[in-house]
């Protein structure tokens, strides 16, 4: 083979190659990733199942917070009974009185962070059951738009969001 022909063999080769590597490279690349964000918790608010849940949480706020004023008022009678007993010449009796506001306070700071766990219990099973309402319309939505992603738009997550790939309001209006 002359120089010449093997040149123009190489070429030949380079442009056969390239004209077969071609449409592999095409049907190895694929769609491009469609992604969208969802601020949950702009769905929940305005969700008739968030707003069951907020009442719910609400009305058990007020009934704790009717027991701890209770359970103060009695503190506060425990303390001016202490602070009246001082001067009182029957010791036994005040360690008793300082002894009963301790054990009252003490219960107290309790019964406050058992209430702070049921109630963030509450809500923890409430939104898990709000999420297992909202799996049918997510499926759909990313179904219907062809979402390879939909992510929750959490703050220190979720940097930025254009309006374009924020399905907020479409999955309000489909759960109303």
């Amino acid at each position: 083979m002359t120089p010449r022909s093997l040149a123009l063999a190489s070429v030949l080769a380079v442009s056969l190659l390239g004209s077969t590597v071609a449409p592999q490279t095409a049907l190895a690349q694929e769609e491009p990733i469609k992604i969208a964000v969802v601020n949950m918790d702009q769905v929940i608010a305005q969700s008739a199942a968030g707003s069951a849940l907020n009442e719910k949480l609400k009305a058990f706020q007020q009934e704790a917070q009717g027991q701890v004023e209770e359970q103060q008022k009695r503190i506060q009678e425990l303390r001016q009974k202490v602070s009246d007993g001082v001067n009182s010449e029957d010791q036994a009796q005040l360690l008793n009185l300082q002894k009963q506001f301790e054990d009252a306070s003490l219960q107290l700071r309790r019964f406050r962070d058992d209430k702070a766990r049921e109630a963030q219990k509450i809500q923890s099973e409430g939104l898990q059951e709000i999420e297992k309402q909202f799996e049918p319309v997510f499926a759909a939505i990313q179904e219907e738009f062809d979402y390879d992603l939909i992510l929750n738009q959490q703050s220190g997550v979720v940097m930025m969001v254009g309006e374009r790939i924020n399905i907020t309001q479409t999955v309000i209006d489909r759960l109303q």
